[in-house]
């Protein structure tokens, strides 16, 4: 199975990474190890998270999890055929309606 990023959840990791670390070095450390773990279990499991209900109908299917130790940022993800496409990780009062339909626009 293969996990494929898209460049919109590339660019949160790298803000979300980058917010951390302006506060607290490890924690921005632990918060990639803790994606990575995310992202390993997905590619095992990937209906084990939550279905999410979007008004959009290009969103069919995207669900989230919880990042392990930071719960307010929720990895949303669509399972394929041959794995996970990770789409975006928001942080959980954010829009998320708004931010991932914007990405098929």
């Amino acid at each position: 199975m293969a996990i494929v990023r898209r460049l919109q959840a590339i660019v949160d990791i790298e803000e979300i990474t980058s917010y951390i670390a302006d506060h607290n070095e490890s924690a921005s450390l632990r918060f990639l190890d803790a994606l990575e773990s995310s992202f390993q279990f997905l590619e095992q499991f990937p209906r084990s998270g939550r279905v999410c209900r979007f008004r959009d109908p290009r969103l069919v299917e995207v669900r989230k999890r919880q990042v392990p130790g930071f719960k307010k940022y929720l990895i949303y993800y669509r399972p394929t055929t041959d794995g996970v496409e990770i789409l975006r990780i928001i942080h959980g009062f954010r829009d998320t309606d708004q931010l991932l339909g914007e990405q098929f626009d």
